[in-house]
């Protein structure tokens, strides 16, 4: 006993319609004048500022800004292979350690010589 409503029947029929009509529906969009059209515009827009881009960067390097951003990666390069910055780094590390500590070994000793030393009479602490 199967039988088939024909609501059930007739919304199946018109999902498939509706697949059948986007899928035709997009492939005449895709293949449309207009959207070639849109398509080239957009290509020649894009190689425009890639273009220009290109423009730019080679009017930034022959500039004395760009010749001089050169010649300081350059040195950056250098002091980085020749572990300058390693060595720097090192001993400005070295030197901020010392300096902390010894303004610790200052606070520590403060607070021991502080709790060891006598208290003076009429000092307000009364026993």
């Amino acid at each position: 006993m199967s039988e088939t409503n024909p609501q059930e029947s007739n919304l199946s029929d018109e999902i498939r319609n509706l697949g059948k009509n986007l899928s035709s529906f997009f492939q005449s969009a895709w293949a449309s004048s207009e959207r070639q059209r849109v398509q080239k515009e957009i290509e020649a827009s894009l190689t425009e500022v890639g273009n220009a881009l290109n423009k730019a960067a080679n009017e930034f390097a022959q500039s004395e800004t760009g010749k001089q951003l050169k010649a300081d990666l350059d040195d950056l390069h250098k002091r980085v292979e020749n572990n300058e910055f390693q060595i720097n780094a090192q001993n400005e590390l070295l030197s901020a350690l010392r300096k902390v500590n010894a303004e610790l070994e200052k606070a520590s000793k403060r607070w021991s010589d502080g709790d060891k030393g006598p208290t003076e009479p009429g000092s307000g602490s009364s026993a």
